[in-house]
Formats: C-alpha cells, structure tokens, sequence
C-alpha cells in the first residue's frame, strides 16, 4: 500500500480506500516558550518539521475563513 498521491510516471493503478487527516501539534513545552501561532500565517514565525518523500516534500494545507492557506515553510 501507498499513502499519498501517485507519481505521474508510475504504471500503477490507484484506487482511493480512504481519506486521512493531519493533526498539528506542538509540544507543551514548545508553546510555553514560542507562544501558540493563532493563524495558519504565523507558522511562518515557528519551528516546524516535515515528513519527507522520495519525491518531494510535501505542504500543510489549511482552511481558514478566508480560502486555502499553503504552508511551504522552510522546516526541518
């Protein structure tokens, strides 16, 4: 099984089986001493991680009153 969008090169037949959905988090520690970011946009001021593909690294997706927000930030 695979999780995640296919290649566009690959030969393989997908079929969707499920959805899932991401949870950010932060520990407590790190908000005590950082603050909790109250928008989407003010991840641009904190430290983040990424999980990396082979591919390509992925974004964070939220959705907000105002539409979409990307998160493409600099990560670790």
């Amino acid at each position: 099984m695979r999780i995640g969008e296919p290649r566009d090169d690959s030969p393989i037949l997908t079929r969707t089986i499920a959805t899932q959905k991401i949870v950010t988090c932060a520990s407590p520690e790190y908000l005590s001493s950082r603050g909790e970011p109250e928008t989407p946009q003010a991840l641009n001021e904190h430290d983040t991680l990424f999980l990396l593909s082979a591919e390509k690294r992925r974004s964070w997706r939220f959705g907000t009153p105002q539409g979409t927000f990307i998160y493409e930030g600099a990560g670790r």
